[in-house]
């Protein structure tokens, strides 16, 4: 049907719309931000004074949490101002706080520290530790213990077995189910429905495709692409990873 003369064509304004969103040109918050975004806080203990546990210490604080103490081997100088005690120290204490998270690096370390917590201190309270700049899905389950560094992702139903340590840009994709005592080293990517076993590790960027099930007490080396299931206590590295050896339970790999 032909237009009639007298109607004017209706022409449309395309809008503008960057592809970044209505947040283009704010700055992201800074940490005195994110501390006021927290006004209680919890006083906790935490079980390791390395590395790891000044990670954990500093997303404890911007959580929320007031570190009363770290607890390692032996005694030493403060840290973040916080006393740095022994275990025989805490453990003969009546007035520190019976809550926490331990945060040692080693999976297996981890999981004898938490088994000797509890023997100690049965009403000893482990608590979830998440970075306010991580990302964690609604739908998503941390179980007690679970630590959450600054920059991962936590997608829809996914879940997190106790005391699993996902440290920075990490990424735990749909669905995904890490048992108790998971490391995702920084980068480490896990695709949607994927299964890692008890106390496994994934090293620095490496990644494991959709679906794939790992088995407990597994080291995927740094940069491996993991496409094919691998069986409990098996070394794997490479892209696509491959079994170079099997482990021994509780062996050290840091």
């Amino acid at each position: 049907m032909a237009r009639a003369a007298n109607r004017p064509r209706r022409r449309r304004e395309a809008k503008s719309r960057d592809p970044r969103g209505p947040n283009l040109g704010r700055s992201a918050p800074g940490a005195d931000d994110l501390q006021e975004t927290h006004v209680t806080s919890e006083s906790i203990l935490i079980f390791g004074a390395g590395g790891y546990g000044r990670c954990v210490a500093d997303t404890a604080r911007l959580a929320g949490f007031e570190v009363a103490a770290f607890v390692d081997i032996a005694a030493r100088e403060p840290m973040f101002g916080a006393p740095v005690l022994s275990e025989a120290e805490v453990f003969a204490s009546s007035d520190l706080p019976r809550a926490g998270v331990v945060a040692l690096g080693d999976n297996a370390l981890r999981e004898r520290t938490v088994e000797a917590i509890r023997k100690q201190w049965p009403d000893f309270r482990f608590v979830t530790v998440v970075h306010p700049r991580a990302c964690v899905a609604d739908s998503a389950v941390i179980e007690e213990g679970g630590v959450v560094l600054a920059g991962a992702v936590i997608n829809p139903a996914a879940v997190l077995g106790a005391h699993a340590s996902i440290y920075t840009n990490a990424i735990v994709e749909h669905d995904a189910v890490l048992d108790a005592y998971v490391t995702l080293a920084p980068g480490a990517v896990t695709a949607g429905t994927t299964r890692i076993g008890r106390r496994s590790f994934v090293g620095l960027n490496a990644c494991i495709s959709h679906g794939v099930t790992v088995g407990d007490d597994v080291v995927i080396g740094a940069a491996s692409a993991v496409i094919k299931p691998l069986a409990a206590l098996s070394v794997a590295v490479g892209a696509p990873a491959r079994v170079v050896r099997e482990r021994k339970v509780g062996e050290r790999y840091l």
